[in-house]
């Protein structure tokens, strides 16, 4: 059980830093900061004995899943957006 805390304090450490800036995660500078946000308060909550581990471990994979999803979408609509550009540029 100590290790698991371990493990899930390194994750929390660790996506709160967030990823090294790349042209890539420049693009959800607005999400990146919501999921940092969303990560402290998460961390907060566990270390004041409101989450146990268990709830923690549940909240950070839905709060990952949703930041990905953001992530996802963000990128796709851009890549189409420039598509229809160019799209319209032909024609």
């Amino acid at each position: 059980m100590a290790a698991q805390n371990e493990t899930m304090t390194e994750i929390a450490k660790a996506l709160s830093r967030g990823p090294a800036k790349t042209t890539l995660s420049k693009l959800g500078d607005p999400n990146m900061t919501s999921f940092k946000n969303m990560v402290n308060y998460l961390s907060s909550l566990r270390d004041a004995g409101v989450l146990n581990n268990e709830g923690f471990a549940s909240l950070l994979l839905y709060t990952c899943s949703i930041f990905i999803e953001n992530e996802v979408e963000e990128r796709v609509s851009k890549i189409f957006a420039n598509k229809l550009r160019r799209l319209q540029l032909f024609s």
